[in-house]
């Protein structure tokens, strides 16, 4: 095990007080850093000097300027530190320097010996986990793997009490004037027998010394005379060559070195001889040198030292006798040049090995800056100083390596030092630093061959091969402070992902680009990316210049792009290429990027359609017979377009590739509107460039209308009966099962079809051909989402060949096609909704199938779904049986069965869009319009009485004075005077009060102008028990200190006495002037929404509601008057005021309007337009 004597002027320090010695001389020629840090609790500020990773310690460095240790790359040998200037400085010893604990923190080595808690003796800290007997009949020495094995090393015979001695345990007179010792190392023990007088030595008990060996761990002779221990498989110690030495000193002019021997190491002097090992069974037996134990020139005392090691030895020495001294390689001082004992003088070599990896971090592919060896001369044969010379060698066999492998290989500095310890007394023990370019270049060599050790060896050969047997060139190094420092730097990474623009770089392509200037750019990186601030060029000409232009890059912290804006260039053909430079050296050259710059842009194409012809918009146009249909459009150009982009509105987006350049591409597109239709085309070449739109102007005839639709609903607003066809001529419906009727589940006064799990209405026939075109549409409310349920289905014989419906398995709602009409069918791809159902909610819903395109796709109150919704069925047979709702067809059984209501069903032989189903096509009322359930315009008065207009729905308004109705323009108005009077809807023996079923989507509308901006001045409500549902109102708030009015939807949370509120308010003051409110609750959203003067438009074009909030929950019901002019709150009951009449409007109310169903914006702004030209 390592000899940690370090050899003094007067005596010698003990090896523990010479471990310290160590760790503050490695830390003092690096970094001082606190040993019981760990990576996890490291604060990074300044005042630090570790860092929890490499990265964080050079991001501290910079910011700091300061060195920072990286304590995740820190091992017992090696240090790594971040440099100020951003480079990296790794240092590595020969002998551990800190010992790591369980807790993740580290130890500085100490090897002193203290008593644990059982009684025995241990080291306080070291790489082996060893512990010691204190004496009697105990284990001498106990020696713990890794991985929990243990090896057991005893006396023979009980121990004397053990006496602490520093890093050792001495148990004096094992047998008599005959000590044993053995101390602890950093990585392991020594065990050493003190033979102090002859007659001790003639003892037979020292011709063989048996030790004990016990444990579970393999034990074996090693080819050069030591011993290997293996644990777990693995090896885990080893032990030296045992050898043994005298006290025979020098004199004469060899006495210019006065070393004597010790139990540590031999002296000069010493004769030395070896210790064979005899290993046999659970016995290991030391068997001395007997000539030397016993010899007539034989000087006591006399030292028998083997040892065991749990690390790998990393120095070596050799001598030109291939002869064991009397040391091991873990010794203190290493010896080199011609030895001054007269009786052999032999040459002397030693050669220190030192990794180049730190827990991950290694010196591999590093740009070198400088490297040096570090040594401590504690002794010179002369007083003047000598040189010594360092070279580059081969890795040691430790402990003593041949004359012939110690190498010198190259050369690469010398020193020269004098520290003679005899004759002229020198206090001091100089510290060599070696260093050269021949050094930094050579280890340049080991990091680009990625070398895991680099050794030199220290030598007395100079550089021309001579003065290796000069006397005077005899030194002892003290090897423990031994250090390897190397100072570098990561090379930056040549730059990558180059782009122009925003496209990047292929191998051997080249870019086209539109244009005239152009952005370059590439991403830099540097291993120390987060404190490294790289720079760059970029080199650029026209292909064929004769030179490159260069210029500087943006910056960038490593990792990140750096780019260049070029300027602006002239259509040719050019290339580029970068290099990054990171403060210390410049990368290697990126990749040659190469690019075309094409201005021109290419002819707009000729767009054609057989189906849909032409016409000039300034010309009377004929219009298409092929209303709504998908048709063919073909786009051509005689230029070198890549692709199209079309659009139904100028500056078209959607793209489609030609199938080579210039040719012509033909797609399916359906027009979205009839009347005139506009297609906008544009041709894109490959650089990107854009021609200007062509245009196709063509006119649709107006919309076909449902070739079948079923109301499944009584009340004022059915045209036909619930369950007969809307069409003249078509099928009705006849109902099977589980069907009934619900009241006001929909509408206030009518009733709606509730299919109950098990109930489905049929037609006698087929209604559609599944093989063409066709689209459904439908008001559902579903009931639960315990099981699938189908709301349209036409049979074949054995399965529905269409399925629409919700499919719980999703819960989604879904648009199916079945492959085939047999027992053995299978889904087609489905068209899945992207939103889920809502139970309870009533819920727009219309599926679609283009045979042309082979596409179905659904939409869900009036949006197409996005993601699957939209799918690529192809082409599907046709189901030739009766088309049923509420229930499905799966191997001929009825299933599926709806539960919950659906209402307004409508089929169509043709592709339906959003104009069929929001705005309505021509005269044909949209699909999801909101139903009309209250009007009063106040025209009409009979008896103090505001008529319903809307016939059948009742609920006419009763006038409450003061309130009348007033000359309001043109017609007249609900006029309240001082917030007095109104009006109100009452409730009958088959009526309830309300209108509305307000726990459903619904519209209220209203044109109002105020008297004066009072607090709170409500135009329309609907009350609950407590609490009006809703109020479309004036209101009174203070903005940042400003007093101010504004126009709200205000819906109630609960219908509880002082209940939260939700509303959409304006960010525009309310005014006195004639103003037409419009606000909507979208339950299947949880929005409202307030369109005042209908909606706005933003600078995009778009139409936008005033104002929007969202609702936490879902709305209640309220079954309460339709209030004109006021407001409900049972705050406000008094005797006087029994119903809690609230924020009564001042001024005029006219033309209230009430609708079942949420309108879009695109409604509201067109229902406005509507009103404002009545």
């Amino acid at each position: 095990m390592p000899n940690w004597s370090l050899p003094l002027p007067r005596g010698r320090v003990s090896r523990s007080a010479l471990t310290s010695l160590a760790v503050a001389a490695f830390a003092a020629s690096l970094l001082s850093v606190p040993a019981e840090a760990t990576a996890e609790d490291v604060v990074t500020t300044c005042a630090s000097t570790v860092a929890s990773s490499v990265n964080a310690a050079q991001a501290l460095a910079v910011s700091c300027g300061t060195s920072v240790e990286a304590l995740d790359a820190r091992t017992p040998y090696t240090q790594v530190v971040a440099d100020p200037a951003g480079t990296m400085t790794m240092a590595s010893s020969l002998v551990p320097r800190w010992v790591p604990r369980s807790d993740g923190s580290w130890a500085d080595v100490d090897t002193s010996v203290e008593a644990r808690a059982d009684g025995r003796y241990a080291p306080i800290a070291s790489l082996a986990d060893v512990s010691f007997s204190p004496g009697g009949d105990t284990v001498l020495a106990s020696l713990h793997s890794p991985t929990g094995q243990t090896l057991t090393l005893s006396w023979p015979s009980p121990l004397p009490a053990g006496m602490l001695d520093g890093d050792a345990v001495l148990y004096p007179e094992v047998f008599p004037e005959v000590d044993l010792r053995v101390r602890a190392t950093p990585t392991g023990f020594t065990h050493t027998l003190v033979v102090k007088t002859a007659a001790a030595a003639a003892n037979p008990a020292l011709a063989r010394i048996p030790y004990v060996l016990g444990g579970d761990v393999s034990i074996a002779e090693t080819a050069q005379g030591g011993l290997s221990v293996v644990a777990g498989g693995e090896l885990f110690a080893t032990a030296d060559p045992a050898v043994m030495w005298d006290s025979t000193t020098l004199s004469g002019s060899a006495a210019r070195s006065l070393d004597t021997s010790s139990v540590d190491e031999a002296g000069d002097g010493a004769q030395i001889a070896p210790v064979e090992i005899d290993l046999a069974g659970q016995t290991m037996a030391l068997v001395p040198d007997p000539d030397l134990l016993t010899g007539p020139d034989t000087v006591f005392p006399v030292y028998i030292d083997p040892d065991f090691n749990t690390d790998e030895k990393n120095w070596a020495y050799a001598n030109n006798a291939n002869t064991t001294w009397g040391a091991t390689p873990t010794s203190a001082l290493a010896r080199v040049g011609r030895d001054p004992d007269p009786s052999h003088n032999w040459l002397y070599r030693s050669m220190f090995r030192f990794p180049t990896d730190a827990n991950g971090v290694n010196l591999d592919g590093k740009q070198i800056l400088n490297a040096h060896f570090v040594i401590t001369l504690y002794h010179s044969y002369d007083c003047a100083p000598t040189s010594v010379y360092l070279y580059r060698s081969r890795t040691p066999t430790s402990p003593r390596t041949s004359w012939t492998n110690a190498k010198l290989d190259k050369y690469l500095t010398s020193k020269s030092a004098a520290a003679n310890k005899g004759v002229c007394y020198d206090p001091e023990d100089p510290k060599l630093d070696f260093t050269s370019t021949a050094m930094k270049t050579d280890v340049q060599l080991a990091a680009k061959e990625k070398w895991n050790y680099y050794t030199v060896a220290l030598s007395a050969r100079d550089s021309g091969g001579a003065g290796e047997s000069t006397q005077g060139r005899w030194k002892k190094f003290d090897q423990s402070t031994a250090l390897f420092k190397v100072e570098y730097n990561s090379y930056p990474d040549p730059p990558s992902e180059m782009k122009v623009g925003s496209t990047y770089c292929e191998d051997n392509d080249e870019i086209l680009k539109s244009g005239s200037t152009h952005k370059l750019s590439a991403k830099f990186g540097d291993d120390d990316k987060t404190q490294q601030t790289l720079t760059g060029k970029v080199y650029w000409r026209q292909v064929g210049a004769a030179t490159w232009t260069v210029k500087p890059t943006s910056t960038t912290v490593g990792n990140e792009r750096a780019s260049y804006q070029l300027p602006a260039l002239q259509d040719g053909h050019y290339e580029w290429y970068m290099q990054s430079n990171d403060g210390v050296i410049d990368s290697k050259v990126s990749k040659t990027c190469r690019f075309e710059v094409d201005s021109s842009s290419p002819a707009p194409p000729e767009i054609d359609s057989l189906q849909y012809l032409e016409c000039d918009p300034d010309v009377s146009c004929p219009v298409n017979d092929v209303p709504g249909l998908t048709a063919d459009f073909t786009f051509s150009t005689a230029d070198d377009a890549v692709k199209y982009l079309y659009d139904w509105s100028a500056s078209p987006l959607t793209p489609v590739m030609a199938p080579s350049i210039g040719a012509a591409v033909t797609i399916p597109l359906t027009p979205p509107s009839y009347g005139d239709n506009v297609l906008y085309v544009r041709s894109v070449d490959a650089a990107g460039n854009q021609s200007g739109d062509a245009t196709y102007w063509f006119k649709v005839a107006r919309a076909s209308p449902a070739i079948a639709g079923w109301g499944l609903e009584d009340g004022p607003a059915s045209e036909f009966p619930a369950l007969t066809n809307t069409v003249f001529g078509g099928q009705n419906l006849t109902t099977s099962g589980a069907l009934s009727w619900s009241d006001g589940v929909r509408l206030v006064g009518a009733s709606t079809a509730q299919f109950n799990n098990g109930g489905w209405a049929e037609t006698p026939n087929a209604v559609l051909d599944t093989s063409k075109s066709f689209s459904i549409g439908a008001w559902v409310r579903l009931a639960s989402t315990a099981t699938s349920g189908t709301i349209v289905g036409q049979d074949g014989t054995y399965n529905n060949g269409i399925y629409f419906g919700y499919v719980a398995s999703s819960n989604k709602w879904e648009f199916r096609f079945t492959t085939n009409d047999s027992a053995d069918y299978a889904w087609a791809p489905n068209a899945v909704s992207d939103v889920v159902p809502k139970v309870g909610i009533w819920t727009h819903l219309a599926a679609t199938y283009d045979a042309k395109t082979g596409d179905a796709s659904i939409f869900v109150d009036g949006a197409l779904q996005g993601g699957e919704s939209t799918v690529h069925v192809g082409s599907h047979w046709s189901a030739p049986g009766k088309m049923r709702l509420g229930a499905g067809l799966h191997k001929g059984v009825v299933t599926d069965f709806w539960r919950g209501h659906i209402a307004q069903v409508r089929v169509f032989n043709r592709v339906i869009g959003v104009d069929d189903i929001v705005e309505g096509a021509n005269d044909l009322q949209p699909l999801m319009a909101a139903t009309p359930v209250g009007r009063w315009d106040f025209d009409t008065d009979c008896c103090g009485t505001a008529v319903n207009r809307l016939i059948g729905w009742g609920h006419d308004l009763s006038l409450q004075e003061p309130a009348i109705m007033e000359q309001l323009g043109s017609g007249y108005a609900l006029q309240t005077v001082d917030g007095s009077g109104y009006a109100q809807t009452e409730p009958t023996a088959d009526l309830q009060a309300g209108s509305l079923n307000t726990d459903q989507s619904f519209t209220v509308a209203a044109w109002v102008q105020l008297g004066d901006l009072r607090d709170f001045s409500t135009a329309v409500s609907q009350d609950g028990v407590n609490m009006s549902a809703f109020r479309l109102q004036n209101r009174k708030v203070t903005i940042d200190g400003v007093e101010t009015s504004q126009w709200c939807m205000t819906m109630r949370n609960t219908d509880e006495a002082g209940s939260g509120i939700t509303k959409a308010c304006t960010t525009e003051a309310s005014t006195l002037g004639l103003t037409h409110l419009l606000g909507v609750y979208d339950a299947a959203r949880g929005e409202i929404r307030l369109y005042v003067n209908g909606a706005q438009i933003n600078d995009s074009g778009e139409l936008l509601p005033s104002a929007t909030a969202t609702m936490a929950a879902r709305m209640w019901d309220s079954t309460g008057r339709v209030g004109v002019g006021r407001g409900q709150d049972a705050n406000s009951v008094t005797t006087a005021n029994p119903d809690g009449d609230c924020d009564m409007f001042s001024g005029f109310v006219d033309d209230v309007q009430v609708f079942q169903g949420a309108m879009t914006t695109a409604q509201a702004n067109a229902f406005y337009d509507s009103v404002r030209g009545a």
